[in-house]
């Protein structure tokens, strides 16, 4: 945690998105989801000001938000974080999403 706040004050989102992934995911490997989800909410947090807003990290965060929410049975919401992991993929090879 100390290192994810290190982070926030040196203002380095790249990093921010980095440590909150490695927070997230020992929590979600023990089934502790509601704490996993704080920490990949980090990265879906979309930066407008970014230059590319929704990357690889936004992605695996979707990816990862999906497997939990199927763990737990909320298969609509697993449905829709895998559309969204496939957007960052959409725009980069310029298709609208869903038609991959």
């Amino acid at each position: 945690k100390e290192a994810l706040e290190m982070a926030r004050r040196a203002g380095d989102g790249a990093l921010v998105r980095r440590v909150a992934h490695n927070l997230g995911l020992p929590h979600a490997m023990r089934a502790e989801y509601d704490k996993a989800l704080d920490y990949f909410g980090i990265l879906l947090q979309v930066d407008e000001d970014a230059e590319t807003p929704m990357g690889p990290e936004y992605a695996t965060a979707s990816l990862n938000v999906a497997r939990i929410e199927t763990l737990r049975g909320r298969l609509p919401e697993a449905a829709r974080r895998l559309d969204d992991a496939l957007e960052p993929l959409a725009r980069t090879i310029g298709v609208r999403s869903g038609r991959l």
